[in-house]
């Protein structure tokens, strides 16, 4: 099997996170499956641009990785919002494994309702985001269809396959990447 790396990208809310524990449940030990926001831990907030440099630190890192496990004969799964640009930005791209993008779809308001169960099921909640943000929900909701407009076609472009998670539970979503993955081989 020749190593590949995966990125699994779409809209906060989506259901990427989940998703690392079951793929690694379902993928065999030549897979190194991973949430793009375990490396959140290691960012210094109080610069003004800690987004953008955690962002580019830890595509390089992931790039790094799938180096160096292709050396171990292993593929690269990594779940989190990421984009396509910032991928073929990273200096040493050319060293890694052929580069997959899978974009996880849903429906606006399926998207709206997981948002407030998940996120903002509570005053504190919404007060913490509109504290971090400067935003409601509904303007934060507004924002993120924008940004995600732009990453789905920035995917396509680099043709990401497309899965619409809106009427699946996570476990589905698992296999239907898993398939797509096995198809690859």
């Amino acid at each position: 099997m020749k190593s590949r790396l995966y990125f699994i990208t779409g809209s906060s809310g989506v259901g990427k996170t989940p998703l690392v524990t079951i793929l690694k449940s379902l993928l065999p030990d030549s897979f190194s499956v991973h949430d793009l926001d375990e490396k959140l831990k290691e960012v210094d907030r109080t610069k003004p641009n800690w987004l953008y440099d955690w962002r580019n630190y830890t595509t390089r890192y992931f790039i790094d990785l799938a180096i160096e496990n292709t050396k171990q004969n292993k593929s690269t799964v990594v779940c989190g919002i990421i984009w396509p640009h910032e991928v073929k930005s990273v200096p040493n791209i050319e060293l890694a494994p052929p580069v997959n993008f899978i974009f996880l779809d849903v429906e606006q308001e399926e998207l709206k309702k997981r948002f407030f169960a998940r996120r903002w099921s509570n005053e504190s909640k919404i007060a913490d985001l509109k504290k971090d943000t400067g935003m409601t929900p509904d303007e934060y909701i507004q924002k993120n269809i924008i940004e995600v407009d732009k990453l789905k076609k920035e995917c396509i472009e680099n043709g990401a396959k497309i899965i619409n998670t809106t009427h699946l539970s996570s476990e589905n979503v698992a296999s239907k990447i898993k398939e797509l993955i096995y198809a690859q081989i």
